[in-house]
């Protein structure tokens, strides 16, 4: 195995820890490069200084797992409850900073968004960006005859209704039980309500 970003053996140039030592290179030896974005000459796509960086203040991400992957997860419990009165399948996962609705479930919600202030943009774990400006404020999720308020973001999730994340799941102090599979949550009082997962 040979690196062609600085002709050393041990690894290709893909897996190389300094890949823009290749870029410099080229371009001191005046070799055209192209970004696919802008179409202009000496620099790539990824290092475009014309490409809009989101702010990571401003961005969330979403786990894109599929149920089967999610039930054999040890850090994340699905399950089934009920959303505005409506059956909703769920996944709570310490992953995401905030928490999210599909698309074609924010339809059932029978509420309308409210307009952020600023467009929020979203990375799922595919590596795409969406963005969005709306949230569904004041969606009432019950477990086990408790009701709690949940604000929720739209984005393109397949294979759950609903994404319960870290903006939830800390104002209640849960804890999401990795062996038992289940989230237990710390109610004022003392109380404690553990909800089981599939």
């Amino acid at each position: 195995m040979l690196c062609t970003n600085y002709n050393k053996k041990g690894h290709t140039a893909r897996f190389c820890r300094t890949p823009g030592l290749q870029n410099a290179q080229a371009a001191n030896a005046g070799e055209s490069q192209t970004c696919y974005g802008y179409g202009e000459a000496r620099h790539l796509k990824r290092n475009c200084p014309k490409a809009r960086k989101p702010n990571p203040d401003e961005m969330g991400r979403v786990l894109a797992i599929g149920n089967a992957e999610a039930i054999a997860g040890p850090t994340v419990v699905t399950s089934t409850f009920f959303l505005n009165n409506k059956y909703t399948f769920i996944l709570f996962d310490s992953g995401p900073e905030k928490s999210f609705v599909s698309h074609q479930f924010k339809r059932l919600l029978n509420q309308t968004p409210q307009t952020l202030k600023d467009t929020f943009t979203v990375e799922i774990a595919n590596g795409e960006i969406e963005n969005t400006n709306d949230i569904y404020t004041g969606c009432t999720l019950t477990l086990n005859n408790h009701s709690f308020q949940i604000d929720l973001m739209p984005v393109t999730i397949k294979s759950f209704d609903v994404i319960i994340g870290m903006d939830w799941l800390c104002p209640h102090h849960a804890e999401i039980l990795c062996h038992e599979k289940a989230v237990r949550l710390n109610l004022p009082g003392g109380e404690s309500l553990v909800v089981y997962g599939d």
